[in-house]
């Protein structure tokens, strides 16, 4: 079995709709956490799969590198969030406030 673009691409689409359902599902924020982390994840390595296809292009590692670093700083902001709240409330829980 030959692994091409297209099973990497409906992987991606996978782990997009996996966090969307688990962002509008869940109540505990560390899996709401989760869930976006799966949402950011997912087009960056939609980005690394075209970057691997095409022959390392240099325009698409910077792009992949951009995307990183913004993913990055967004998990340090959410858990900063995340702390601020779970040191006010005691809980994970959103609605125990």
């Amino acid at each position: 079995m030959n692994v091409g673009i297209n099973h990497f691409i409906f992987l991606c689409a996978l782990m997009l709709g996996l966090g969307i359902y688990i962002i509008i599902s869940q109540r505990n924020i560390i899996r709401i956490f989760h869930g976006i982390v799966l949402v950011l994840i997912s087009p960056i390595l939609s980005f690394a799969v075209f970057a691997n296809f095409h022959a390392f292009n240099p325009d698409g590692q910077i792009m992949l590198f951009v995307l990183s670093s913004i993913c990055i700083l967004l998990l340090i902001t959410g858990f900063i969030i995340f702390y601020n709240y779970y040191g006010e409330s005691g809980s994970t829980d959103p609605e125990s406030k």
